[in-house]
C-alpha cells in the first residue's frame, strides 16, 4: 500500500507524534528507563494512528481512481509568488512546530500537525463514466476528510473496548489537529474544496474529539453527528439568504 519513500515519511511523522506524546511521563522524578519504556508503548500508538490515518486517504484514494503520496507536513515556498519555491529543499513544518510546542509547554501541549498528502495521478481510463475524469475539488475534499475521520472511529472503537486513554487522546488529537484549514492540510483541502463539507467536518471531528476524551460513553458520537448535520444546515440555510 505505501512506497518506500512515503514508509520514511510515515516513520518520520510516526516519531513527531511520539516525541509530542511521550515527552511528559507524567512521573514526578525523570528516570531514563521508565520514560524510554514508556516511549515504547507510545511510539506503538503513534504508528497505529498515523498508519490508519494514512491508509483511509489511501483507501479513499484508490475509490476516486486517483494516486497520492503519503508525506510530512513540508514547507515548500515562503511566499504566494509562482517563484517563491525554496531551492534547497523542504522545510519540516510540521515536525518543528509540533516540537516547539512540545518543548515550551514542557509535554502539555500537543500539537502533533505532521501529516499530509499530493495527488500525483489520476488515473483516468479507470474515471470513465463519472462527471469529470480529473479530480475535482469536491472530491479532494472528501479524500482528506477520511483520514481525521479513521481517527475518529478508531478512537471511538477504542473507547467503547476500554482499551487506552492515551491511544483514544492520540487518535481525537490527531484527527482534530488534521482538521485546521492550514496549507497543505487535510483542513485546507476541505475547506477550499466544500465548505458545506467542512463545516460538517470540524464540527463533527471537533466535539467527538472533546467528548470522547471528557464523556466516558463513547455512543456520544451519534449525539455529534446531529449537531454537525444541524450546523450544515443552518450553513445551507445562510447560503440561501445571500443567493
Amino acid at each position: 500500500m505505501f512506497t518506500t519513500k512515503e514508509s520514511k515519511h510515515i516513520l518520520i511523522i510516526t516519531l513527531v507524534v511520539a516525541i509530542v506524546f511521550a515527552f511528559d511521563d507524567k512521573q514526578p522524578v525523570f528516570i531514563l528507563s521508565s520514560w524510554l519504556r514508556n516511549f515504547i508503548v507510545i511510539f506503538f500508538g503513534a504508528a497505529l494512528t498515523v498508519i490508519v490515518h494514512a491508509a483511509a486517504h489511501k483507501i479513499a484514494a484508490g475509490y476516486y481512481s486517483v494516486k497520492i503520496e503519503i508525506t510530512s507536513w513540508n514547507l515548500r515556498r515562503f511566499t504566494f509568488a509562482t517563484k517563491a519555491y525554496l531551492r534547497r529543499g523542504l522545510i519540516p513544518l510540521g515536525a518543528i512546530i509540533s516540537l516547539i510546542f512540545t518543548i515550551f509547554s514542557n509535554g502539555r501541549l500537543y500539537f502533533p500537525l505532521s501529516e499530509s498528502f499530493n495527488i500525483t495521478d489520476t488515473e483516468r481510463h479507470k474515471r470513465i463514466g463519472k462527471r469529470f475524469q480529473a479530480m475535482t475539488d469536491y472530491e479532494t475534499a472528501r479524500l482528506a476528510f477520511f483520514g481525521p475521520l479513521a481517527n475518529i472511529l478508531l478512537a471511538f472503537f477504542i473507547k467503547l473496548l476500554d482499551v487506552s486513554d492515551t491511544l483514544v487522546l492520540m487518535n481525537v488529537i490527531f484527527a482534530s489537529v488534521h482538521m485546521l484549514p492550514l496549507p497543505q492540510v487535510d483542513g485546507s483541502k476541505i475547506f477550499f474544496g466544500s465548505k458545506l463539507l467542512f463545516a460538517f467536518g470540524i464540527t463533527f471531528i471537533f466535539l467527538s474529539a472533546l467528548f470522547l476524551i471528557i464523556i466516558s460513553n463513547p455512543f456520544i458520537i451519534l449525539f455529534t453527528l446531529l449537531i454537525a448535520a444541524a450546523v450544515s444546515l443552518f450553513y445551507l440555510y445562510k447560503l440561501s439568504l445571500k443567493g
